[in-house]
């Protein structure tokens, strides 16, 4: 999982290193401390959601108990899935500088999307994996 909710914002785990494999210690430091205080919610259900970085090879975010019993649907996407949503992104971040992004976007009416891009025209782009 790469997406949760901190006091009602998304952040995203692969923040932590850039694409120059370099550590953010500053905000690596704020998801560790947010995941101890249990302000990491999880987009999907709402649930607990811990922080992992450190021994394992991508940052990432971890349902903290698995009340549903895998039933939240958040956490079922590969990890290929993860980084090609995460490779998209961060080409149209680059590409747009004035573009507005979010990876796993919900929407009002509680459909999702994948990637969620809102231009400065106003015009939207919405990408959904089959």
């Amino acid at each position: 999982m790469k997406k949760c909710r901190l006091n009602g914002e998304a952040v995203y785990a692969f923040n932590v290193v850039n694409s120059n494999l370099i550590v953010n210690h500053e905000y690596e430091k704020s998801l560790r401390r947010a995941s101890e205080r249990g302000n990491l919610k999880c987009e999907g259900c709402g649930a607990d959601i811990i922080f992992r970085y450190g021994k394992v090879n991508v940052a990432h975010f971890a349902h903290k108990i698995d009340i549903l019993g895998g039933g939240c649907t958040y956490s079922r996407e590969s990890e290929e899935h993860i980084q090609g949503k995460k490779l998209i992104f961060e080409l149209m971040l680059k590409q747009y500088p004035d573009i507005e992004g979010e990876i796993r976007h919900r929407f009002s009416n509680g459909r999702w999307s994948d990637l969620y891009f809102k231009f400065a025209t106003g015009e939207e782009l919405v990408i959904k994996a089959i």
